[in-house]
């Protein structure tokens, strides 16, 4: 496995691991944000990390300062999914 690769799998892992954490916060009545796209270069730097550590995700956890003005809105399930079978 190259480098690339193995950062991938590691990535994956730690996707695991964030979504199980993320999961626990909401238990505890905490707000959480999975980051994904990011500048890994800044990110490593700013944390001072050096080879063979490496900045895969980042987990934002904290409380909503207020509920938000309007109520989230989404469109009919219906209305944006169809479903094609094979004849």
């Amino acid at each position: 496995m190259n480098d690339n690769e193995l950062y991938h799998y590691a990535q994956l892992q730690c996707y695991l691991a964030m979504m199980q954490m993320s999961l626990a916060a909401m238990s505890l009545g905490i707000d959480s944000c999975m980051i994904g796209g990011f500048e890994k270069a800044k990110v490593d730097d700013f944390l001072n990390l050096t080879y063979p550590f490496e900045t895969a995700v980042i987990l934002s956890l904290g409380y909503k300062a207020h509920e938000p003005k309007y109520s989230t809105q989404r469109l009919n399930f219906n209305e944006v999914v169809e479903f094609y079978k094979e004849k």
